[in-house]
């Protein structure tokens, strides 16, 4: 559909017997229009009448594309019956010529990327093929801003250690046959839909930024990294160099194939790109946390050297321990966990993925 919403194949020709409710697909018509969208009508594809029908898709597993013309009345308009031949004098439709076998490996990429041939050889990634991750930003702090197809159980091997996972698609990555990379945390920022795009990158940029900036990894893909990824790609890297987005695209282009214009043809993802670049700020690094400190009282703050809490790191160091008095504090998760003090989430709102994982871990001990 128009909004992104799957179709249920088997509805199609009537084999659904799921309720819409549960059934992973809309109960509507998938029968394609001329217009290259789709009818959505609430009737199956096979009884779709509309004149403007081009083609109804099957369910999988029923065959290929089955052609449809618009209905039309007359019998002029009907096939003359075949003539009786016996079955040996049967006139056999003339051989098809074979069409040459496209190459595995999509376009013809430019001379300067076919010679970095291990980094930008291509593998399946569902039904497509995609280039391995390609590394589009590197920060001072040794941070790396990947952008890649999906990961699945049969490539994960191929990926490079990441703690932070942006997923550009609104489905579940189960729901497209991939997987969430080991040891690391997952957000989604889809581009394409238009009611969540929004809040999801206003909470993921933070969180992208902190953990660049840290010196940790961070993976952007949709299916083939080159709509939705490649957008969300251009996006985070021109706020990350402070460049324009007609730049960054640029530089994304000479290392990876990329089709900005092809996800831009949907006229508000375009002034959307702008909007978020024109509001999305880049800051100093944050101090590095080195544990962690509470008291009897207080919450289980994250600590920052000088025994601040991540949440005021900038507050004069010699009035941190007045804050804190009587604090405990360690380096040791296990310790932290043992005081039963619950966390501060303006601390953990300003940690690296890496160490919101590590958070995770110790409520998970504490239980």
């Amino acid at each position: 559909m128009k909004n992104g919403d799957p179709l249920c194949a088997a509805y199609q020709q009537g084999l659904c017997g799921r309720d819409e409710e549960v059934c992973l697909g809309k109960h509507r018509c998938a029968a394609v229009l001329k217009s290259g969208r789709v009818c959505g009508g609430k009737h199956a594809g096979g009884d779709c009448r509309d004149r403007r029908v081009v083609m109804v898709t099957p369910p999988e597993g029923q065959g290929e594309r089955m052609e449809q013309s618009a209905p039309s009345s007359g019998s002029r308009d009907r096939k003359p019956p075949e003539p009786d031949h016996p079955p040996s004098h049967r006139p056999q439709p003339p051989a098809k010529k074979a069409r040459p076998a496209k190459p595995a490996s999509g376009p013809t990429l430019p001379l300067e990327t076919q010679q970095l041939e291990d980094q930008y050889d291509r593998w399946a990634a569902g039904r497509k093929t995609a280039q391995r991750p390609t590394a589009v930003w590197t920060g001072s702090q040794g941070g790396t801003l990947w952008l890649s197809g999906l990961p699945m159980e049969s490539t994960k091997d191929r990926f490079p250690s990441v703690t932070l996972q942006v997923v550009c698609f609104h489905q579940q990555l189960q729901d497209k046959g991939g997987i969430q990379l080991p040891g690391t945390m997952v957000c989604h920022v889809c581009p394409s839909d238009r009611r969540a795009r929004e809040p999801q990158w206003r909470v993921a940029w933070p969180l992208i930024k902190n953990t660049l900036l840290a010196g940790e990894s961070v993976l952007v893909h949709c299916m083939a990294g080159r709509h939705r990824g490649g957008g969300v790609a251009v996006l985070a890297r021109s706020v990350l160099a402070q460049e324009s987005l007609e730049a960054s695209e640029a530089v994304i282009k000479q290392k990876r194939d990329i089709d900005l214009p092809g996800l831009l043809r949907d006229h508000i993802v375009g002034p959307w790109l702008a909007d978020m670049r024109r509001t999305s700020y880049m800051n100093p690094p944050l101090p590095t946390v080195v544990g962690y400190i509470a008291t009897q009282q207080s919450n289980l703050h994250l600590m920052v050297a000088g025994a601040v809490p991540l949440c005021f790191h900038k507050q004069n160091v010699d009035k941190a321990p007045e804050r804190l008095k009587g604090s405990l504090q360690t380096s040791e998760l296990l310790k932290a966990a043992a005081w039963l003090r619950p966390l501060c989430q303006a601390c953990l709102g300003k940690a690296p993925a890496g160490v919101q994982l590590r958070c995770r871990d110790l409520a998970n001990v504490a239980r």
